[in-house]
């Protein structure tokens, strides 16, 4: 029985307390919370245009990092063609055993001599 008459003691007091307690008038009660959810709305919009305006400035510095990688590596690269894939042909030359590939220009100078 000692725990339900610690209980009952509890709720008495708190009883005793919340009856000298000053509440708000019904007028104050509404002032506050018009305070608070203007405050509330004040701080939100101040936190969504900072957030825009960084987001903006971090957007900008990426497309014009982007901008500046993408000039530099067009200048750094050299074009890329797909290798042609060749079968050399040869001519049989009537004056010289030595077979002599037809698509490969040779100046005099480089011209076998038998």
């Amino acid at each position: 029985m000692n725990l339900l008459t610690s209980i009952v003691q509890y709720l008495r007091s708190s009883k005793a307390e919340l009856q000298k307690v000053t509440w708000p008038s019904r007028k104050e009660t509404i002032r506050y919370s018009v305070l608070v959810l203007t405050v509330s709305v004040v701080v939100a919009a101040f936190f969504a245009t900072l957030d825009f305006g960084l987001g903006k400035v971090v957007t900008a510095a990426l497309e014009k990092r982007d901008t500046l990688k993408a000039a530099t590596t067009e200048e750094e690269q050299m074009p890329v063609t797909a290798p042609v894939e060749t079968t050399p042909t040869f001519e049989l030359n009537d004056e010289s055993p030595t077979l002599v590939p037809i698509d490969v220009e040779t100046t005099p100078s480089e011209t076998p001599t038998p």
